[in-house]
């Protein structure tokens, strides 16, 4: 067995991506259901004069991908949390989790900048910091 001392935080961050992420799929999923009643909403709301809420298809679009992307880097970590020779992979993933946290945060704008929104970077930077450990073993 290979000394790998990022082996548990990748593999419980890993794990905790797999759940978030499947999460985050049914509610990308319910939002883009919704968004047909959101356009009938906005169409209301335009003939009444008052400022629509729009995005709500893009938005979870962007959440869908997001989520897709968090299932995928949680096997990733869990599948290579032992393997220092695979910790640039993770690397490499846990950067980009960060990044699609930050265009999260982007595309909500002011109203998504919470407690909850900021404690969404934990576990990308827990991940990353597991693929750290390894790679300096590697």
């Amino acid at each position: 067995m290979t000394n790998a001392p990022g082996k548990n935080f990748l593999k419980v961050t890993g794990i905790l991506l797999i759940i978030f992420g499947a999460i985050a799929a049914v509610v990308g999923i319910m939002g883009l259901g919704l968004s047909g009643a959101v356009n009938e909403i906005n169409e209301i709301l335009n003939e009444i004069g008052e400022s629509p809420a729009n995005g709500l298809a893009f938005y979870s679009v962007v959440v869908l991908i997001a989520s897709g992307f968090n299932i995928f880097a949680g096997i990733m970590g869990v599948k290579n949390c032992d393997k220092p020779d695979k910790a640039q992979v993770c690397f490499i993933l846990g950067i980009v989790l960060i990044s699609l946290q930050v265009l999260t945060l982007v595309l909500a704008g002011r109203d998504g900048l919470s407690f909850i929104a900021i404690i969404g970077f934990v576990l990308p930077v827990l991940y990353l910091m597991g693929a750290i450990k390894n790679k300096k073993v590697a």
